[in-house]
């Protein structure tokens, strides 16, 4: 068939049509044959290929049939049949465009790329903390029951006590079992000495988790009884793999965890490391055998019959079947109210937590911080993701502007303005699509640079176990696609509205130029207040990183070396384990430039080794709903000098505090204030456990947690007089020098491992190293936000700096014009950045609110800096809108060098 005849025929170009110029039917004719031409050279026949072309440009005569299909008339498979021809045609015509301009599509891939890519790496790490389930039985049947704390705090620790009376006398809830985090030493003959995480916990544990052993047999009732013999021990499938090389004849062998022999029963379930986000156990004991570790409050024997020793972290329960938490949660309120009233000096004011547990348990104190944090992040680069899209968008609109023609063609022809919009939405689809497979390797290379951050709660990117599995392939392709259509639909609306004679004839129509740049211009305003929120997210998160490295922490953080790690592990005596101290302090002390040396129980900043004692002060009548409870340090002499304590009065402790000698303690001023109001705090006695303890001293209040808790009433007692604490504890010693203290932290290693080989380290870092973990989060926040920040900032400036320039191109014969007549270049340089004005304008203006409103998400990561910190606000718009002025000078003064003659001569 021949084109031409093919095209008198089967044209029949109707009202519009008919009012076209023959130079107008030929520009259709020409694009017709050239479509044909094209298939032809591909092999198809020149009558399918002429047929293929009027229905790639909208046959006019295919509307009627188009209408019908719509309506529902006609075959049902026929229709999907030619819908999916259709779309096949859209997507390789869409390609075929895409590949005829790669450095467009390369630009918009890699915006997108960014874009989606930071998503995808922020969801992953958002499911695998907040969202991902355990691979145990029927998660949703879970809960998490904690005791509160007399001070109120929800989720405290419970006694064994509190756990038999929970369980026995809940009716909702089929089980209840309990779990208590210790560390111990693995070591046996062939293997050596290896700090370890252990998990205590009822015989029950496993049974009601539903989980099956990947090689020999899990913990079982019987196993958790005082005479059960020789204790078993279970491995989790990693620490198998890791420090036993996957030995298939493991099962049996004993091992010894701080020296004491244990029967491995078996090899935990693949990929189960416990229920807690926070805490990778390494082994299971029974809750029982956790006594002949001799460390922590489970070797008290005590543990087990009194319940005011609360040492079991988190209560693991599940629930009846047609029972839900709420009725669950209501009856164990009633319980604790029980057994106040039947114990109400042990139990106090003490009440219980019941928490959904469909996933891994959140670190204690941390789960409003860490979801809120979570949930930041996703909003931050949910905003960071916009902006990119309507970058691209910006991007589309200008190419729509030199296709104009095209799509005149094709409208002229018959095709549908729907029609068009698939293709061109289609065609945003595969730009997506593509930017998503770019965008998994950017999310593979944040994940990785983010492995060693922390989030709330002391839980590191890397323990997440994050990997590119079905799960982020789902998420990308989902991000993808709604990213396809939230930058392509503009574009596409705007492309298919042209002034369609000027478009075939090639003219720039000052309506169409006025449509195309107004919606570039809403797209600018857009990013400059998607990037002002993102920006100014970051700008606080660094003022409060600021604040909070320069804080007055009351002591002395300079020049500090710490080294902490648990004596407990070598099963000493106490006599022993004072030997050590003794000898560990005096090579410590004699270190080069060193200037005081001293262990303790705990050093501010320090997560763990608090230890709550119950007191009573002669003279002080405490109110009825008051709790008198100090937090307690067990130090050696030298304390208060190697941080850098401030003494305010009396004395600190000495080497002749000793066993031999009375009791004493220093108190911190908080406390002093509070019970000797008159100023006479040294002197006094405080009565705890049966024993009368002198107050020597009082030392100013320290931050002890977080930055910003108030003080609390914290004493400081002789190591020396409480002996069995060096024995069953962690310890840490603090050492001051008048050098580097980072350039001491080998030596200590060194002298530490001279006295113990087998003893490890668990934390070697400087008090400036400490300060900086507890401002983790708001480290990482200002690292994140800083980087989308940088990221907007670009994108905002491209995409500001290509409006103006799409706007000088499209003016190149007003401008020539205004030059010939006359116009100084500061009159064009004028006219060019006021039409950007506007727009940067309503950006920072909307930006600004959106973020002030916004910004109230965020008070719970600041630290002496308010969420609507003006100083931090007027420097983001001031630094944004000098950016957005530079991206707008910039090509604007390339219109200034516009040659008239040249312009003239081309029109």
């Amino acid at each position: 068939m021949s084109p031409h005849r093919g095209f008198r025929r089967d044209f029949h170009p109707g009202p519009v049509g008919r009012d076209l110029s023959k130079q107008i039917k030929d520009e259709i004719r020409f694009h017709l044959e050239m479509r044909t031409q094209e298939l032809i050279d591909t092999g198809v026949a020149p009558g399918e290929a002429w047929r293929a072309a009027l229905e790639a440009f909208g046959d006019p005569q295919d509307i009627v049939k188009r209408t019908r299909r719509e309506a529902g008339l006609g075959n049902g498979t026929r229709r999907r049949g030619r819908l999916m021809a259709s779309f096949i045609g859209d997507l390789r015509y869409g390609l075929r465009m895409l590949t005829g301009n790669p450095g467009f599509s390369v630009i918009v891939i890699l915006t997108l790329a960014l874009g989606i890519g930071a998503n995808t790496a922020i969801y992953s790490i958002a499911n695998a903390a907040l969202f991902r389930a355990p691979p145990v039985r029927e998660p949703g049947e879970l809960a998490a029951v904690y005791t509160t704390s007399r001070r109120g705090f929800p989720r405290s620790s419970s006694s064994y006590l509190d756990y038999l009376d929970y369980r026995e006398r809940s009716t909702y809830f089929a089980d209840m079992a309990a779990t208590a985090t210790l560390s111990a030493g693995l070591g046996d003959e062939e293997l050596g000495a290896r700090f370890s995480t252990v998990e205590a916990v009822t015989g029950n544990y496993f049974d009601l988790l539903g989980l099956t052993p990947a090689l020999g047999r899990l913990i079982q009732p019987e196993d958790d009884r005082l005479e059960a013999g020789v204790p078993v021990v279970v491995l989790s499938h990693a620490f198998w793999q890791d420090h036993f090389q996957a030995d298939a004849d493991i099962v049996g062998r004993t091992v010894r965890l701080n020296g004491s022999p244990f029967t491995v029963a078996g090899v935990g379930p693949v990929g189960f490391a416990g229920m807690s986000l926070s805490v990778r156990p390494d082994l299971w004991i029974p809750m029982r055998a956790g006594t002949s570790l001799g460390t922590g409050s489970i070797a008290d024997p005590r543990v087990w019959e009194e319940r005011a020793y609360r040492w079991i972290g988190r209560l693991i329960a599940r629930l009846q079947p047609g029972s839900s938490v709420e009725q669950a949660r209501a009856e164990m309120l009633a319980i604790s109210a029980q057994l106040a009233e039947e114990d109400p000096e042990a139990r106090g004011p003490r009440s219980v937590t019941v928490d959904a547990l469909p996933g891994y348990a959140l670190p204690v104190g941390s789960e409003a911080q860490m979801t809120g944090f979570v949930w930041l992040l996703l909003g931050v680069v949910g905003l960071t993701l916009l902006l990119a899209c309507a970058n691209v968008a910006n991007l589309l609109v200008a190419r729509a502007s030199s296709r104009a023609r095209e799509v005149g063609v094709r409208l002229a022809i018959g095709a549908g303005r729907g029609r068009l919009m698939r293709q061109l939405l289609t065609e945003s689809m595969v730009l997506a699509l593509l930017g998503g497979a770019a965008g998994l390797a950017v999310a593979w290379a944040v994940l990785a640079l983010m492995g060693g951050l922390q989030l709330p709660g002391g839980v590191s990117i890397g323990m997440l176990d994050i990997g590119l599995d079905r799960g982020m392939l789902a998420v990308t392709l989902i991000i993808s696609l709604v990213t396809g259509v939230v930058f392509g639909l503009a574009p596409a609306l705007h492309a298919t509205r042209p002034d369609l004679v000027g478009a075939l004839k090639g003219e720039a129509r000052l309506r169409g130029l006025g449509r195309g740049l107004g919606l570039r211009k809403s797209l600018v305003a857009i990013q400059v207040a998607l990037c002002l929120v993102v920006l100014a997210g970051s700008g606080l998160f660094l003022r409060t990183l600021q604040r909070g490295l320069s804080a007055d922490l009351g002591i002395g953080l300079d020049n500090v070396a710490l080294a902490r790690f648990p004596l407990a592990q070598l099963q000493y005596s106490p006599e022993q384990a004072m030997a050590f101290t003794d000898a560990l302090k005096e090579r410590a002390s004699g270190l080069p430039g060193v200037t005081a040396a001293a262990l303790s129980t705990r050093v501010p900043l320090q997560a763990g080794g608090a230890i709550g004692f119950f007191f009573e002060v002669d003279g002080y009548q405490p109110r009825p709903d008051e709790e008198l409870r100090m937090d307690v340090v067990f130090v050696t002499p030298g304390y208060f000098e190697s941080l850098g304590l401030p003494l305010n009065e009396g004395r600190v402790i000495s080497a002749s505090d000793d066993e031999g000698s009375p009791n004493v303690m220093v108190v911190s001023q908080t406390m002093a204030s509070a019970y000797w109001p008159d100023g006479l705090a040294v002197g006094g006695t405080v009565r705890t456990g049966g024993e009368v303890v002198e107050v020597i001293g009082v030392v100013d209040d320290v931050t002890w947690n977080t930055l910003a808790d108030d003080p609390t009433d914290y004493v400081f007692v002789p190591l020396a007089q409480w002996s069995s604490r060096a024995a069953s504890s962690f310890l840490t010693l603090s050492v001051r020098t008048t050098g580097d203290a980072r350039s001491l932290l080998p030596l200590i290693r060194s002298e530490v491992g001279a006295l113990e080989r087998d003893l490890p380290i668990t934390t070697l870092q400087t008090m400036e190293d400490q300060v900086a973990r507890v401002l983790t989060t708001q480290r990482m926040g200002a690292v994140l936000l800083s980087a989308f920040g940088v990221l907007a900032l670009i994108l905002a400036g491209v995409g500001i700096a290509g409006v103006v320039a799409y706007s000088v191109s499209r003016q190149r014969r007003d401008i020539g014009v205004r030059i010939a007549l006359g116009a100084a270049d500061t009159d064009i340089f004028s006219m060019v950045v006021k039409g950007m004005g506007g727009p940067i304008l309503i950006g920072l203006g909307g930006g600004l609110g959106l973020a002030l409103s916004l910004a109230r998400t965020m008070e719970g990561f600041l630290f002496q800096v308010s969420a609507t910190d003006p100083l931090t606000f007027l420097a983001i718009s001031a630094g944004l809108a000098t950016v957005a002025v530079l991206a707008t000078i910039i090509p604007a003064r390339q219109a200034t060098r516009v040659d008239p003659l040249t312009v003239l001569k081309a029109e």
